[in-house]
């Protein structure tokens, strides 16, 4: 009951003052600390209209809390768009709106850029399917996105296995450009996963991209080499 007074409190102070960007934050953490996480990304998006640099310092502020709270969320939308029953894959959106202010908030995380890379190719590959006017065109920017994402993950932890073969994945199945480039990305993730599995001793995450990115790479460069084949390279 305290935090739906809350909301209604900050409610009313949007009535009265709707510039006051403040007041959408409250509104939203009031809405996220009674599960009502729906609830809390409509204001987190009202805030990032009406104020975007304040919704940021406002994270910012206190990221050890905000950064956690903002991937809690971005879990709720990943679970919701493959729920088994129900899928509902414009919840991708929302956690790519969530994702790009998470990375805005700590761009140092490889995992922030890379998350964003997942989910905004996701949001990308749905648009591109529910094919609504315009829907084409916001996929292509959501397919930038992602790749740009991608760019920055790999630059920051250029160790990663599986970085290179996701921002290929991009390039090559959804941009379809830099063909060389791709193939490039995807031999380097295949040379790193077999370097890192030939040497051992890898904890279990680091063992699962290792393995993810020679499984992968190894179908992509396949289908990449048949493309370029029958293109003529």
């Amino acid at each position: 009951q305290r935090f739906e007074e809350c909301e209604a409190t900050y409610r009313r102070v949007l009535e009265k003052w709707p510039d006051y960007s403040d007041a959408h934050f409250y509104v939203a953490m009031s809405r996220y600390q009674r599960q009502d996480y729906d609830g809390a990304i409509d204001a987190w998006y009202a805030h990032s209209q009406t104020n975007r640099e304040n919704l940021l310092q406002m994270l910012a502020g206190n990221a050890e809390l905000h950064v956690p709270i903002l991937r809690y969320v971005i879990d709720q939308c990943a679970a919701k768009a493959l729920d088994e029953e129900a899928p509902q894959p414009q919840y991708n959106l929302h956690a790519t709106f969530l994702a790009e202010l998470r990375r805005d908030v700590d761009p140092t995380s490889w995992r922030h850029h890379n998350d964003l890379g997942f989910f905004a190719l996701e949001a990308g590959k749905f648009l591109r399917e529910r094919d609504r006017e315009g829907d084409a065109a916001y996929a292509v920017k959501l397919f930038e996105q992602s790749r740009a994402a991608y760019e920055e993950a790999v630059r920051l932890a250029p160790e990663m296995p599986h970085l290179p073969n996701d921002l290929a994945v991009v390039l090559h199945y959804y941009l379809e450009r830099d063909y060389e480039r791709a193939m490039s990305l995807y031999q380097r993730s295949l040379a790193r996963a077999n370097e890192l599995l030939a040497a051992g001793g890898l904890d279990a995450e680091m063992q699962l991209f290792a393995e993810t990115a020679l499984d992968d790479a190894t179908l992509n460069i396949a289908a990449l080499e048949k493309k370029l084949e029958g293109d003529g390279h």
